[in-house]
């Protein structure tokens, strides 16, 4: 991008998503997101001074007692006495002076996250504290959505990447970044991460290395440490890049000689060493005890249930993971991401398909696993938006299988693309906001100023259009930066033009 240019393709699609953002984040009364309320009492804790919370089963057989501002449980209150599985306790607590000891599920989880958005929310009272909540995290991930657009910019050819990073865009990882949670920043900065690395990957001269590696660190260092699994999918996604990309052993030699590459590895595994500590002395990965004698027959059929509902969740279910999407979400997703991975595999070289392969098998075999060990005391605790900071990976790879093969993304095949996708970012919003005015106890009051649902529509559909817009108008010049090895075509270019 030249220094003397607007770069409207980059602004268009940051510009789209931060918009999509906003209208999640007014469409969803307060404390609806998935456990948003408990994820509160740990911000508003930790403000308070409760880095570290002594694990006890507080609720639920997991989490912890924390002292919670008063204003903060009295306002959580409606939402999560609408809740099946808390009581009275969860939401009402022991009061204690102008605090409240309340148990939380969210007890044992890693501060950091939290003290970002929890000293902010101190200026604020009550529903006001959890929207202070929602921006602040809402902003940080749009910023790891930036860094990722900005690596992305430097090695992508082509509107085929960018594109592929847009279909990582959906709607539960756009809904998620909008809410007062860990796992909508965890899944922004696994789609930095992945970005860093594959322009670390593709990369025949060093010329952006110290972009990538300055998002790598940053990146790296956030994703392994918000949420338990972080190292995990951190992990998968550098072995899944280094099996995919063509990277000789002397250019990692020269990535990690230099200086910058040297901090960001330290930092990274630092940061890794850290979050497992954490996790281990806090038995952090316990969650919600849900104990039942099952045979085994009961639970490969469970699972067999599961693996079709884990990809679905991944796609859409919100506010929670038993609220799936309207249908037509589900149909359109499908299409464009299976159509995405399939020509994917075909274009990759077998490294690329191997690679590729692995890390899709590996979506359904993981939960699987985990399911079938643990379904004795935590029934289906496995949700399909965990393995999202790893899933947008895949998307991000297969966009470079599409660039290896030099295919093209004409009008002819965008413009379909465009109403399709279009179709699957704006009609669950929509739905939620319409169920959520008919039911939620903040409906009709000032702690929710709800937009009208034609705004909601008109919003995600504006966002919508930008972001496709600004992916597809990406490739019309490529990339000034890319790399030689990003942009060689071979003799099946396709221009659908």
């Amino acid at each position: 991008m030249s220094r003397n240019r607007v770069d409207w393709p980059v602004l268009a699609l940051v510009g789209g998503l931060l918009l999509a953002q906003l209208a999640w984040l007014v469409g969803v009364p307060p404390f609806r997101g998935m456990d948003e309320w408990d994820h509160a009492y740990r911000a508003a804790a930790v403000a308070e001074g409760t880095w570290v919370a002594e694990p006890t089963e507080a609720t639920r057989g997991t989490g912890a007692v924390l002292r919670v501002p008063a204003h903060i449980v009295a306002a959580t209150r409606p939402e999560c006495e609408r809740l099946p599985y808390t009581n009275a306790e969860d939401c009402v607590g022991r009061p204690d002076g102008e605090t409240v000891l309340v148990p939380s599920g969210a007890g044992r989880y890693h501060p950091a996250f939290y003290a970002l958005i929890g000293y902010p929310a101190m200026l604020f009272q009550g529903t006001d504290a959890l929207y202070a909540m929602r921006i602040t995290g809402l902003l940080a991930c749009w910023g790891f959505f930036l860094l990722a657009v900005l690596c992305l910019r430097r090695w992508a050819s082509g509107s085929a990447p960018p594109l592929a990073f847009a279909l990582a865009l959906t709607p539960t990882v756009i809904f998620t970044s909008a809410i007062a949670a860990p796992n909508g920043v965890e899944m922004a900065a696994g789609l930095a991460w992945s970005s860093a690395l594959i322009g670390l990957g593709l990369a025949a001269t060093p010329q952006h290395d110290r972009l990538y590696l300055g998002v790598a660190a940053i990146s790296g260092s956030v994703l392994v440490t918000v949420r338990s699994l972080g190292p995990l999918w951190c992990a998968l996604v550098l072995v899944t890049c280094l099996v995919a990309l063509p990277v000789s052993t002397a250019r990692i030699r020269q990535v990690v000689g230099r200086p910058m590459g040297a901090l960001a590895l330290v930092a990274v595994a630092l940061s890794t060493m850290a979050s497992v500590v954490w996790t281990l002395s806090q038995r952090s990965l316990v969650v919600g005890v849900d104990p039942a004698e099952l045979t085994w027959s009961q639970k490969v059929m469970g699972v067999g249930e599961l693996l079709i509902q884990w990809p679905l969740q991944a796609i859409g279910a919100f506010p929670y993971r038993d609220a799936p999407a309207p249908p037509l979400v589900y149909v359109v997703y499908l299409l464009l991401v299976g159509g995405c991975l399939v020509v994917a595999l075909r274009s990759f070289d077998r490294r690329g398909r191997w690679a590729l392969g692995l890390g899709i098998a590996t979506l359904f075999l993981l939960p699987a696993i985990v399911t079938l060990a643990t379904a004795d005391r935590y029934g289906a605790a496995w949700q399909g938006r965990y393995e999202l900071p790893y899933g947008v990976c895949l998307l991000l790879l297969a966009g470079v299988a599409w660039q290896r093969k030099g295919i093209q993304i004409g009008a002819r095949v965008a413009l379909p693309g465009l109403v399709l996708f279009a179709i699957g970012q704006v009609v669950g919003p929509v739905q939620v906001l319409r169920n959520e005015l008919a039911t939620s106890p903040y409906s009709g009051t000032n702690s929710w100023a709800s937009p009208p649902v034609a705004v909601e529509a008109l919003l995600m559909t504006s966002a919508a259009a930008l972001i496709w817009w600004g992916a597809w108008a990406m490739g019309w010049r490529g990339s000034n930066h890319a790399t030689e090895e990003a942009v060689r075509p071979t003799e099946e270019t396709v221009n659908a033009t």
